[in-house]
């Protein structure tokens, strides 16, 4: 039992070394933690095909386009910087500062080359292929906040000015339109009632699981490995292709395979559930019979109990006066048996 724990959690890490090995570089980097969300409202005009969604909080608009429609996302200067063909292709405008300025969240530390410096809207776009399916995500500086100072409005309303609604202009199909949406600053969540339930929990189990050794801790974390995976999962799904870290959830599901087989191995030791190759039936627990009574008789006799080591034996002395001390007792009841054996005899 044990060399099988030990084999599948060999082959969990095995499965995780593949996982980190073969995840594909992020286009952009990751979303991170923000006080900040976006949503998209719709487009205004409404265009068919088109479908747009933020990922990551506030951090990448994500755009969908149906096959058989042409669509293309102008950048902060009017300029082409994505072209979604009929076919499911998407490209991007080399010639575009926001090829540039996209692949950072705040557009910080970013070399913009002078050749796009000095293209005008007469320039012809470089399209340069980036994706398949018709979905693409990026880092659109007009739909997240900015700047290092917080806005100047109260947690959980909307950022006004020109975030409501901020506006990404588009033409589908040849007719302009914009996806608009609005950013609220997010209202903060008090950790305490967290930290209590935390508490409360702690405490029952450390209640409740006196005796139990060390099965109980291990299903909690078992269970807790679980719940990171759950998350973790969810916010490596919520960053879009290339742009996630595959180790969120990974980590965890390593963690929830090892505590899994203690589980199994804490439960073996204790005698719960058929033992190895019984498969699920019913074991005869007992002595085997054998060919002849006297091994049958030997295996009920009870055992021998064994003399403690740290008991002592008996001086020489004190065993010799025992064993006279046993004898005399014999003598005197012999002789108070052959006197009530006269005695009878008289009287009868």
């Amino acid at each position: 039992m044990i060399g099988a724990m030990v084999r599948l959690l060999h082959l969990v890490a095995v499965a995780l070394g593949l996982v980190v090995v073969t995840a594909s570089p992020a286009a952009a980097d990751p979303a991170g933690p923000s006080d900040f969300r976006s949503e998209v409202t719709g487009l205004s005009p409404a265009a068919e095909g088109v479908e747009a969604e933020i990922r990551g909080g506030d951090s990448f608009l994500e755009l969908t386009v149906a096959k058989g429609h042409t669509v293309i996302v102008e950048g902060y200067t009017g300029e082409p910087y994505l072209r979604f063909q009929p076919d499911g292709t998407v490209e991007r405008n080399r010639l575009s500062e926001a090829t540039y300025l996209n692949d950072d969240r705040r557009g910080a530390g970013i070399t913009v080359p002078p050749a796009v410096r000095s293209a005008d809207a007469g320039t012809p776009p470089d399209w340069q292929p980036i994706a398949s399916r018709g979905t693409y995500a990026w880092h659109d500086h007009r739909v997240h906040w900015m700047q290092d100072a917080s806005p100047g409005v109260a947690r959980g309303q909307r950022v006004q000015g020109a975030y409501d609604p901020w506006r990404v202009p588009i033409v589908v199909d040849g007719a302009s339109t914009e996806v608009q949406g609005t950013l609220v600053y997010a209202a903060t969540v008090s950790p305490l009632p967290y930290a209590a339930l935390v508490l409360i929990v702690a405490g029952c189990l450390a209640w409740f699981g006196r005796g139990s050794g060390l099965r109980i801790p291990v299903t909690v974390l078992a269970l807790v490995a679980l719940a990171a995976v759950v998350v973790g999962w969810a916010d490596y799904r919520a960053t879009p292709e290339g742009g996630g870290n595959p180790l969120l959830w990974a980590l965890a599901a390593v963690a929830l395979a090892a505590a899994v087989a203690a589980v199994v191995l804490a439960r073996r030791s204790a005698g719960v559930g058929p033992g190895p190759g019984c498969g699920g039936r019913a074991v005869r627990v007992g002595p085997v019979p054998g060919p002849g009574p006297a091994q049958a008789g030997a295996a009920h006799r009870p055992a021998v109990r064994r003399r403690p080591r740290h008991h002592r034996r008996r001086p020489r002395r004190q065993r010799r006066r025992r064993l006279l001390g046993s004898h005399q007792r014999s003598d005197r009841l012999a002789r108070l048996g052959r006197r009530r054996v006269v005695v009878v005899a008289r009287l009868t």
